[in-house]
């Protein structure tokens, strides 16, 4: 489980899970609530199912990111609708391509500590090369080191964010009163969250399933969809170099870790 990787509830007292307690979204990954309870994002711009989306973890200078071994939902709230930000088996950063390795994370943490304490008074400032190489916060601000200080995996070009982290929402389940949305035409809907709840009769707002793109699915043994990932793809730590995001090869279509994100 990485840090940060977590399940924030729609309509749900905080005190649900408690700190550190676990939430089962199926054969493929667990996620965690965040520390104190759960977290919900307020949005305030115009986006839609399938659009890209960054979690609020990587707000965190210390968030090493995601794994390709779990799938995590974070609630989104809008003046007009709910949405969830939906990790798919992704791996590392979204504001990170091309992660971050020792050499690098020694360097960001160089920095932060002179940013910190200053030896001569004077702040310093991240060169061009420093905002290409280094990863940074996302919506880091002025006042703070704006560096990641800790280690991250590149993306891996089988599963690059903008294919696997992405806007969605609840699109069914066991519940005929609940709030369900409609899929778009380049997404279907799939079982994600599994419903294990001790009262069945009590809708808790996440277990069911949820828009994924149709792009990252397959037919299973019954003919039905289910998702494309294979559990040995995309390992953690990554141990197929030609899978990971490099600047040089430019397989990811990125020479640096700047953005736009």
């Amino acid at each position: 489980m990485k840090k940060g990787a977590f399940l924030a509830l729609l309509g749900l007292p905080l005190s649900l899970f408690g700190c550190g307690s676990e939430v089962d979204l199926g054969d493929h990954a667990t996620t965690q609530a965040g520390a104190g309870g759960t977290t919900v994002a307020i949005e305030q711009q115009q986006v839609g199912i399938g659009d890209p989306c960054i979690f609020s973890d990587e707000r965190d200078p210390t968030f090493p990111g995601m794994s390709a071994s779990e799938v995590v939902i974070e609630a989104r709230i809008f003046k007009d609708k709910n949405l969830v930000c939906l990790s798919n088996h992704f791996r590392g950063r979204v504001t990170c391509p091309l992660g971050q390795d020792e050499a690098l994370t020694q360097q960001a943490k160089d920095y932060a500590e002179a940013y910190a304490q200053p030896p001569d008074g004077m702040r310093p400032s991240l060169s061009d090369t420093d905002r290409k190489t280094l990863c940074r916060p996302y919506g880091a601000l002025a006042s703070t080191a704006g560096v990641v200080t800790t280690q991250v995996e590149p993306q891996c070009v089988s599963r690059q964010a903008k294919d696997t982290v992405y806007y969605s929402c609840r699109c069914g389940g066991k519940y005929p009163e609940a709030d369900y949305c409609n899929c778009t035409a380049e997404m279907a809907c799939l079982p994600i969250a599994r419903d294990d709840q001790e009262d069945p009769a009590i809708d808790n707002g996440i277990s069911g399933s949820y828009c994924v793109k149709k792009s990252d699915l397959t037919t299973g043994p019954d003919g039905q969809p289910v998702l494309r990932y294979q559990t040995d793809e995309c390992p953690s730590p990554g141990s197929d170099p030609a899978d990971a995001c490099s600047a040089a090869s430019q397989n990811c279509g990125v020479t640096s870790n700047a953005g736009p994100f």
